[in-house]
């Protein structure tokens, strides 16, 4: 079982806006885990485009594990290099069922990593693949104001060529 939060951004400007519900997929959902993939392989655009002038709410969302054998997606910020893993970030929002608080530091391999998003300077979201996958189970005044603010995906001639399959 995988429990993705509904992203936040909904109507809010950040990732940790507001907490939401949990949604919970399958672990073999073909729809999340497309997304997931997708989102690995455009980390190296993600990390590069973050960094640009103008991009706030850089997040990425963490697979962590759970005692049943199952994945919690958790959304993280404020990451750094840490030298005892990849990353150090902090929670974003509240878990759901991991033992762990918001703003607790969080320690991971990137690839853990299971999504990323960030805002341009309009205000639009790039990236937060796995949130556009949980859209056909949002209300439709929720997926609405969601896709909205949606920037397009990163086509595959924009991301480096080793991120490329």
């Amino acid at each position: 079982m995988i429990r993705a939060g509904v992203i936040a951004i909904l109507i809010a400007g950040s990732a940790a806006a507001q907490d939401v519900p949990a949604l919970n997929f399958e672990a073999n959902d073909p729809e999340m885990l497309a997304a997931i993939d997708a989102a690995r392989l455009s980390l190296p655009y993600f990390f590069g485009a973050a960094a640009t002038d103008g991009v706030t709410g850089q997040a990425i969302k963490v697979a962590v594990p759970l005692p049943d054998g199952g994945i919690e997606l958790l959304w993280m910020d404020a990451c750094r290099p840490s030298e005892t893993t990849d990353l150090t970030c902090r929670i974003a929002n509240q878990p759901a069922e991991a033992q762990l608080l918001k703003d607790d530091a969080y320690h991971l391999k990137l690839d853990a990593i299971a999504d990323w998003m960030f805002f341009d300077e309009a205000g639009l979201i790039h990236g937060a693949y796995t949130a556009r996958a949980m859209v056909p189970r949002l209300s439709e005044r929720e997926a609405a104001a969601f896709t909205a603010r949606l920037a397009p995906l990163p086509e595959p001639q924009e991301l480096p060529e080793q991120a490329v399959e």
